[in-house]
């Protein structure tokens, strides 16, 4: 469903992997390139490029260094960090 997009602007990388690689293993870097990036976007728009959006409108995960473009993604990347189970809490 989501991309996720950084400054080099490849589009490889689904959401879930790349939340993963950034919040777990703490790799910054495109996975494609190797290039350090500072943020990426997680797009339901897959031909959308890094210029395009306005971070500053965006929800903000501060250990990752994700934005995201909605409520709902946000919802379940939080999910993902909780110490809940989400089958039996919830």
């Amino acid at each position: 469903r989501y991309v996720a997009i950084g400054k080099c602007n490849h589009k490889i990388m689904c959401h879930l992997c790349s939340f993963r690689m950034r919040s777990i293993y703490k790799d910054m870097e495109c996975c494609y390139c190797k290039q350090k990036m500072g943020a990426v976007v997680f797009t339901k728009n897959h031909q959308a490029v890094w210029g395009e959006f306005d971070c500053n409108k965006m929800i903000h995960l501060n250990k990752a260094a994700v934005y995201v473009e909605d409520e709902e993604l946000h919802k379940e990347l939080r999910a993902l960090t909780s110490l809940l189970c989400q089958k039996c809490d919830g």
